[in-house]
């Protein structure tokens, strides 16, 4: 009877320890968001740094939120190095992926050639047949300036959010810009800032 009130004892405490630990992550994670959304670099980087966030936070969670403030303030070579410490560190395949698929993105929207294709290989490994196509195609078209997508697109615009919409609607934009038509890349452009605001 001792051991079995002993066994019950355990899990009460384990539980109300796992609880709270979620509680003040919640609450640590709030507070730097808030933080995020004032785009005080200085304070959010004393909180990440701060011996309860090292406690709250796991490491990989504390340095990916670091990543998203620098480039919310477009701190260019403080991204490419948090790249670096984020890659360096031990993480699982989702957290592996998360990080890939970010700095895939970053570097296709800066032109970055080198570290796009880098990114593209990296990604091609995972075994996600939609995401390779999806790179794939971004990195034709922003980056090496292909226009093999304008039927697949045209055909996608009709479905999706207005976020889709209007990222298809741009990708279409370039591409007639690459073949020298003028009228539909205008026409695309418009569409594609209407589809935004519409958001």
């Amino acid at each position: 009877m001792k051991i079995i009130l002993f066994i019950v004892a355990f899990i009460l405490i384990f539980l109300s320890t796992f609880a709270l630990q979620n509680t003040l992550q919640t609450a640590k994670q709030k507070k730097i968001m808030e933080l995020l959304q004032k785009k005080d670099l200085n304070e959010l980087e004393n909180e990440l740094d701060s011996s309860s966030c090292r406690i709250i936070l796991p490491a990989f969670n504390r340095e990916f939120l670091r990543l998203n403030a620098y480039m919310i303030h477009n701190m260019q070579s403080k991204i490419n190095e948090q790249f670096n410490v984020l890659f360096d560190m031990k993480k699982n395949p989702a957290q592996d992926k998360e990080v890939t698929v970010r700095a895939f993105e970053y570097y296709v929207q800066n032109k970055n050639k080198k570290k796009s294709l880098e990114m593209l290989d990296k990604i091609k490994e995972m075994d996600d047949e939609g995401l390779i196509a999806h790179s794939q195609l971004f990195y034709d078209i922003l980056i090496d300036k292909k226009s093999d997508y304008i039927d697949i697109l045209t055909e996608q615009l009709e479905n999706g959010s207005p976020v889709d919409k209007g990222i298809n609607a741009y990708l279409l934009s370039l591409q007639y810009g690459y073949i020298g038509n003028k009228e539909k890349e205008k026409e695309y452009l418009e569409l594609s800032k209407h589809s935004f605001k519409a958001n």
